[in-house]
């Protein structure tokens, strides 16, 4: 909690600053009623103001709840996850900002510890931590020590719900709100890195995520349109970046062409004819030599075995 000295008729008088370190933000579209409860009851604590921003929903069940809930509720027409954001961000005060999904859930610790590291660091721009999957699969998510741009322009390793500062969010504009299809926070994370100042991993705690067969994020994550999306925003918001944001994209391309190859009748063909020629020939090494397309489908053939 910070502190300023004022002086009155001679005398330091100490005032302590009481607003809270960090403005919680949970968009909320048609959410379930105990996913939303569970959300909120995460992120509430001393440190926080918790703000649910209601995209639209026209769920009764959902509507309910929100008019139980005991935070703050905005609610606004459907305007999708980065205005929803936004407009949390813009009703709170705090100094630091997270967002948080209404079907995930904050570990224990987690807020104060990100909290301390933004203050311990002022070079620290974003504060991430792991997190755990739960729900239609499972398994725990360790993001490395120090995301580089590099790094966050080739792949997004850091999960949407982290810490960063309000004054970064006043001075870029917040989320891009056009990406109501496409990966809004890894643009976000982006631009943030792209404005100076590091990301970090806060260890020790963890975000917990559910994973849904049927979320808006499976749907991106197999989406050439969210990726097409997400990286013609990259390159609208950050001109200057635009060598390196091409170097990711060409990574991405060449990760989807060898994904769509390897999935594809034409390579199932191409291994087809491979075994045949071994079966036949017992080596396929002067094969592979001369067609190196294949020599590579021969090795993704092995992997897979």
């Amino acid at each position: 909690m910070a502190s300023q000295l004022l002086r009155v008729m001679g005398a330091s008088v100490e005032l302590m600053d009481v607003r809270p370190a960090v403005t919680i933000v949970i968009p909320c579209w048609n959410e379930t009623p105990v996913f939303l409860r569970q959300a909120v009851d995460s992120a509430v604590s001393d440190l926080s103001e918790v703000i649910v921003v209601d995209d639209g929903s026209t769920s009764v069940e959902t509507i309910a709840c929100l008019q139980g809930l005991p935070v703050k509720v905005i609610r606004t027409e459907n305007g999708g996850p980065a205005r929803a954001r936004n407009l949390g961000a813009a009703a709170g005060t705090a100094r630091y900002i997270l967002p948080l999904d209404s079907d995930d859930y904050l570990g224990e610790g987690m807020v104060q510890a990100l909290v301390s590291a933004l203050d311990a660091d002022p070079d620290l721009a974003i504060a991430y931590t792991g997190w755990r999957r739960f729900g239609d699969d499972e398994g725990d998510v360790s993001p490395p020590e120090r995301v580089s741009l590099t790094q966050l322009a080739d792949f997004c390793v850091i999960n949407n719900s982290a810490m960063f500062r309000r004054s970064a969010w006043e001075a870029l504009g917040g989320y891009d709100e056009s990406l109501r299809q496409g990966f809004e926070d890894w643009e976000w994370w982006l631009r943030l890195l792209l404005a100076g100042g590091r990301a970090g991993l806060t260890p020790g705690v963890i975000y917990h995520y559910r994973v849904r067969s049927q979320s808006r994020n499976q749907s991106n994550h197999g989406s050439v349109d969210a990726l097409v999306a997400t990286r013609s925003a990259m390159l609208r918001n950050n001109p200057e970046a635009a060598a390196l944001i091409a170097e990711g994209m060409i990574s991405s391309i060449k990760q989807a062409y060898q994904q769509g190859q390897a999935q594809s009748p034409l390579a199932e063909r191409a291994i087809a004819e491979l075994r045949q020629w071994a079966r036949r020939f017992g080596r396929v090494d002067g094969a592979l030599n001369r067609l190196p397309a294949l020599g590579w489908l021969w090795g993704r053939t092995i992997e897979r075995r």
